[in-house]
């Protein structure tokens, strides 16, 4: 049982207490209801909302509440604290980068990682925090807008047209399937809504950033729900009645652009005759009165040369029949009416569809002529449209949004007045709808945000098959139901070259130390060389006590030969600790360090959350090394993993800490509650200006490849093993080089295949332990991986040091193979699924990760990417990262190269078992050929 914790704002009251289903029960008993904030995890109550004895206020009864559950036993105490959760933070956008970012072609960095690049020039000390990925999820339902008119979501294929926000035509690139997800329903205030998951994203901007110009941002739809659709009420608002002030507009699409329609009568002809035709008794004739004579000179004008006006004065309304200009035809204009099946009573009329996804200018035309017929505009303004038919109310208002407009739709009985129903679409639309004169001078809109869409409610409405879709526009937007709009390691190498290149502005970062995980190390130094051709070297017993000459030796253009420096974590006290002193408690102060160390710079710590605690050595020793330095870059994906006290020994690292107030202050403040975790928006916010930048992943998968491939070197752990096996290698390769019968040659070829297998499979067995720690800082920051190998005993080894992993193998029947399947797909909490390529490296989908490992590695490429694609297919919402761990000065290396550039070797196309072995050999031969 823990504390119940009230925190007062000025306008609600903050609830937050361990869960106990009879005190939420009552809290829901509260008028107007009390609302969840799952990201605080508390209950927060309008204090407007509370009912209170005469004498007493809002206070009063919370605090007999809280005095009530403690009475209760619901829980111990009450522990009040104060907040200010009322305050707005707004993030503010990341900067440009300006000059040069002296990465060697022919890498670019992407715009996101160059604008990682200036936060980090900027703050100097600070986290890199991105963590890449997409997410626009509909449902297979949702209407989806194109030049084909409607199409459900689950119909749409990559390469298929589509609108965009700016009406234009894009193309779908790429498609993403969810299964079943929650759905929701999004409905607008001028009563349109569509349907979408919680992932979904979307282009929003509230008052203040109209205001100030500040454009739109992105948010999810989970976003936008936990930050509430509408603005506080103020008194004066609730005295009268008002409704609240809707917080989130959508931006209003811009005309879409159908193609040009081939039709017989003019647009604004077939509007008029839409609104004031008589069409069901064969013939077509228009009622205009001498009032709205406009209307029939403009129709006369527009009408194709074989047809003429007649006039009928007879009626109380003048009416004029449309017939042939000749005698000897039927009548053009109305079986051109009958094929369109618009020979109907009014009750019964629709804008036929060639007219109603006609180009924008076809559409202006017919939608003028229906206003200027049934179309209303009072003196005021407001703007209508009256059908006695529904489905033309319903062709109204598409047509008015197809033009980027807003039509709300009303039903009026007007039975007692002998009338019937009427319909009536209200219009708000930044194009003059009329062509009279009457109706066409009074349009004036005046007000800057005329025509807008706000969200007026989110519900969860059930699950459904759902997918998202990535379009080709330069938003990324596209249009749905109603035509509603809808929407690390480079970046810290190009920070220390170009401060190094540029000291004179930013101060000199070299020489560099970066402290990484041991699987890592080789790979941070060819990255390095690679990116930016700098030497690095790794920290090792060789070099244990002249490492630091490295630095001193100087290239011929002065500059340091090599200037990078690379350990793991667990060789931090070999390489930089003399001494820790005798104490029962250690602490930074009973550390003595290598003198050398003051002669870094900067300091790289990868995988930062790794000294989240600050009570181990290793933690201690990062920051003793980074005490004093300028530049300090923590890279994670996962900086907070259990609680915000997760952020203090990263902050202290960074020489942060003092910035949040120091210890004590940064634990009452943001390491309160029962989940150590309070006013995080605050702490965000805080975090964002001063030392920590994250992307979201909606933000950054557009810029990136749909997969990218790495391969990172480590040291194996049985060296010996290893190199005997490949001398015996060597010996019988001299054997087989002298071999003339060709009978014999070709034995040896069998045998030289099963040597080369026995050599991958030791190197495989030695990198076992750097990939084990590769796996855990996967899983340990929250991720899904999936692992591929060939030996039973490798994939045993990994079973043994993650229990909670599932397996695919050869001796796992068809159950418990789908079995494995579906837990890793569903189970948030099954992080790790292992494979070996026969049972696991195709037909399989595993779309819950988008990271895929590979311990040993098949000879051929199409092998390779079988398995790749378990992650990267139908369904994933991420680019996937393909990681090839090769053995250090090992044959692993040479065949990585082999498959990546040689790709047709024994692809199967040429097939045979010979053939397979004769470039496998032909390739061993050419690997030892200065040994042999």
């Amino acid at each position: 049982m823990k504390p119940l914790y009230i925190t007062e704002t000025p306008n609600t009251f903050r609830l937050s207490f361990e869960y106990n289903p009879k005190l939420v029960e009552i809290i829901k008993r509260v008028p107007s209801g009390p609302r969840w904030d799952a990201q605080e995890k508390e209950w927060i109550v309008k204090k407007e909302s509370i009912c209170y004895p005469p004498g007493r206020d809002a206070r009063w009864y919370v605090e007999a509440f809280a005095q009530w559950a403690v009475a209760q036993h619901y829980c111990t105490n009450v522990s009040r604290r104060s907040e200010s959760h009322d305050v707005v933070y707004e993030i503010p956008p990341m900067k440009d980068f300006a000059g040069e970012h002296y990465i060697l072609p022919p890498y670019t960095p992407y715009q996101y990682q160059l604008e990682g690049v200036r936060y980090a020039l900027d703050h100097q000390r600070c986290i890199f925090g991105d963590q890449p990925g997409l997410g626009k999820r509909q449902p297979y339902s949702a209407l989806i807008a194109t030049p084909q008119g409607w199409r459900k979501m689950g119909e749409l294929k990559i390469g298929d047209s589509l609108f965009g926000k700016n009406g234009a035509v894009y193309h779908i690139d790429g498609i993403y399937e969810h299964g079943v997800q929650d759905v929701y329903r999004i409905t607008f205030n001028d009563g349109v809504s569509t349907t979408a998951g919680d992932e979904h994203l979307w282009s929003v901007r509230d008052v203040n950033m109209r205001r100030r110009g500040q454009g739109w941002k992105t948010m999810t739809t989970a976003e936008i729900l936990e930050k509430g659709l509408v603005w506080g009420n103020s008194p004066s608002r609730m005295k009268s009645g008002r409704k609240p002030v809707l917080r989130w507009e959508i931006p209003m699409c811009d005309p879409v652009q159908y193609p040009h329609s081939d039709v017989y009568l003019h647009p604004y002809i077939m509007g008029a005759l839409i609104g004031d035709g008589n069409l069901c008794n064969g013939r077509v004739i228009l009622s205009n009165p001498d009032f709205d004579s406009e209307i029939r000179h403009r129709v006369k004008e527009l009408m194709p040369e074989q047809l003429c006006m007649n006039e009928e004065r007879f009626a109380v309304c003048p009416r004029f029949p449309i017939v042939n200009a000749d005698s000897r035809h039927m009548n053009r204009a109305l079986e051109y009416i009958s094929s369109l099946g618009m020979d109907v009573k009014s009750v019964d009329k629709r804008i036929p569809k060639v007219y109603l996804q006609g180009d924008v200018g076809q559409r202006i035309e017919l939608l003028r002529g229906l206003m200027d017929t049934d179309g209303h505009i009072s003196p005021g303004g407001k703007i209508s449209y009256s059908s006695m038919s529904a489905g033309l109310a319903e062709d109204v208002a598409e047509l008015v949004r197809s033009l980027g407009g807003q039509a709300r739709v009303r039903f009026y009985d007007r039975s007692d007045k002998g009338k019937g129903v009427e319909l009536r679409v209200f219009i708000t639309l930044g194009i003059n709808p009329f062509f009279t004169p009457r109706k066409a001078e009074r349009y004036n809109p005046r007000r800057g945000n005329y025509c807008s869409r706000y969200i007026e409610k989110i519900e969860l409405v059930g699950k459904e098959v759902s997918r998202c879709i990535h379009v080709t526009a330069p938003d990324h937007l596209y249009l749905t139901d109603n035509f509603i709009v809808t929407h690390n390691t480079l970046q810290a190498i190009c920070s220390v070259v170009k401060a190094h290149k540029e000291a004179a502005v930013y101060g000199d970062s070299f020489p560099v130390l970066v402290i990484c995980p041991a699987a890592l190390k080789v790979n941070w130094m060819r990255e390095f060389k690679k990116f930016a051709g700098i030497n690095a070297v790794i920290l090792d017993d060789r070099n244990r006590d002249c490492w630091h000459r490295f630095y001193e030796l100087k290239r011929p253009d002065g500059e340091p030969h090599t200037p990078v420096f690379i350990v793991n974590y667990e060789s931090l006290k070999k390489f930089f600790v003399s001494r820790v002193k005798d104490s029962s408690r250690m602490t930074l102060r009973s550390v003595e360090f290598d003198k050398r160390v003051g002669l870094f710079k900067s300091v790289i710590i990868d995988e930062s959350h790794k000294c989240k605690s600050g009570k181990t050595q290793q933690s201690k020793f990062v920051e003793g090394i980074c005490r004093g330095k300028r530049w300090i870059f923590a890279l994670t994906g996962t900086p907070v993993v259990n609680n915000n006290t997760d952020l203090i020994q990263q902050l202290k690292i960074l020489g942060r800490l003092d910035d949040f107030g120091g210890y004590k202050y940064f634990v009452s403040r943001y390491c309160d509650g029962p989940k150590l975790s309070s006013n995080l928006r605050e702490l965000n916010y805080r975090l964002w200006m001063c030392c920590f930048f994250r992307r979201e992943k909606s933000k950054v998968l557009t810029q990136l490849p749909d997969k990218m491939r790495q391969y990172i070197v480590c040291d194996i752990t049985n060296r010996k093993e290893y190199e005997d096996a490949e001398n015996n290698v060597i010996d019988y390769l001299r054997k087989y080089k002298q071999a003339d019968d060709e009978r014999i040659a070709r034995a040896a070829r069998g045998e030289i295949m099963v040597r080369m297998n026995l050599l991958k499979q030791i190197a495989a067995r030695g990198k076992i332990k750097a990939v084990s720690e590769f796996v855990h800082d996967v899983i340990d920051g929250g991720e899904k991986l999936i692992m591929f190998a060939y030996l039973k005993e490798v994939v045993e080894a990994l079973k043994k040091e993650f229990p909670d992993a599932v397996t695919v193998t050869g001796s796992d029947d068809i159950k418990a193979k789908q079995n494995a399947v579906d837990r890793f797909q569903n189970d948030p909490a099954c992080k790790l699924i292992i494979l070996n390529y026969k049972s696991g490296g195709t037909g399989l989908t595993l779309t819950a990760a988008s990271r895929v490992g590979f311990i040993e590695f098949p000879w051929t490429y199409s092998d390779c990417e079988q398995a790749e694609d378990r992650a990267h297919r139908n369904g994933q919402k991420n680019a996937v990262n393909c990681y090839y761990f090769i053995g250090d000065k090992t044959i692993d290396r040479y065949m990585y190269s082999v498959i990546q550039t040689k790709k047709n070797i024994a692809n199967g196309v040429t097939g045979t078992t010979t053939q397979i072995d004769e470039d496998v050999v032909n390739i061993t031969m050419n690997l030892f050929r200065d040994r042999l």
